[in-house]
């Protein structure tokens, strides 16, 4: 899942969430900012995720 330009594996944080798993399968491989700041603007999710990092999505080569 990407989240402000962040890629995280959110499979081991999937059990843990709140709002269960299949709303997090909904991005799974996506962008999910959107959908994280309709729900969760007030939450640090560097700090929640830390653990789930993956590295910075790469930015499209400008033709």
């Amino acid at each position: 899942m990407v989240l402000r330009g962040k890629v995280y594996n959110i499979g081991p944080y999937a059990r843990f969430h709140p709002g269960g798993a299949d709303v997090l399968l909904k991005v799974a491989g996506k962008d999910g900012t959107s959908l994280f700041m309709k729900y969760h603007p007030w939450v640090n999710a560097d700090a929640l995720l830390e653990k789930c990092l993956v590295g910075l999505l790469a930015q499209a080569p400008q033709e």
